[in-house]
């Protein structure tokens, strides 16, 4: 062969490396939603709807994730930062 490797290279070892911070950070959100069902009073604003802590967790987890994938887009860019 002329050195091509079967798929099992540093690659795919590079991939394994970026997976596992998100994927410990989603394993404690995970967890700390399904241990929190108390119902709470989530002030919003105009109404105040009551609903599980957990719902909430991760209701503001699913949106602090949209924000982070859309901010680079809306970033300034240019010598005048």
């Amino acid at each position: 062969m002329s050195g091509q490797t079967d798929g099992a290279g540093s690659g795919d070892r590079t991939w394994t490396r970026r997976l596992i911070g998100p994927g410990i950070v989603l394993g404690i959100l995970l967890l700390f939603i399904l241990l929190n069902f108390d119902d709470v009073e989530v002030s919003l604003l105009i109404i105040s709807p009551e609903m599980p802590l957990g719902l909430a967790l991760l209701i503001a987890a699913g949106l602090g994730f949209v924000a982070g994938l859309l901010s680079p887009r809306f970033r300034r860019s240019g010598p005048d930062r």
